[in-house]
């Protein structure tokens, strides 16, 4: 078959006009893309496992994870600086949100239960002084 200049004209309409009905096909048939609202989320001080009551936290304990602004309170803690240091009140699950109220303050922990008679002595030398404490 010899290819004429009418018959590349012809072809070269065709391919116009399927080009322009499959374009018309595709403005017909679109659906609007439904955009999904993006939540918010902050990255919050998290357990990587779970910590038992009277643990002391260290920083390879804790890590960052991501909370909905809505399930944060006043007492949660939004910095890991915050908690490292301190001592387990309550147990605490793994990528929960850690809340203040789940710790004791700095430099106390849970009271020391003596049997009749024990005394408790503590002696304090980080600064060179020595005191004591008796209980009986």
């Amino acid at each position: 078959m010899k290819l004429t200049p009418w018959m590349l004209a012809v072809a070269a309409f065709l391919m116009i006009a399927v080009l322009a009905v499959g374009f018309l096909f595709k403005r017909l048939f679109a659906v609007e893309p439904t955009v999904r609202p993006e939540v918010e989320r902050r990255n919050v001080p998290m357990a990587l496992s779970d910590i038992a009551p009277g643990t002391l936290i260290k920083a390879n304990f804790i890590g960052d994870g991501p909370a909905s602004p809505a399930d944060l309170t006043r007492d949660t803690i939004l910095s890991s600086g915050g908690v490292v240091g301190r001592i387990a009140r309550n147990k605490i699950d793994a990528a929960q949100p850690l809340k203040l109220s789940d710790f004791y303050p700095f430099g106390e922990g849970p009271e020391i239960e003596l049997a009749p008679g024990n005394r408790l002595v503590s002696v304090d030398v980080g600064n060179g002084c020595a005191h004591s404490r008796l209980r009986e």
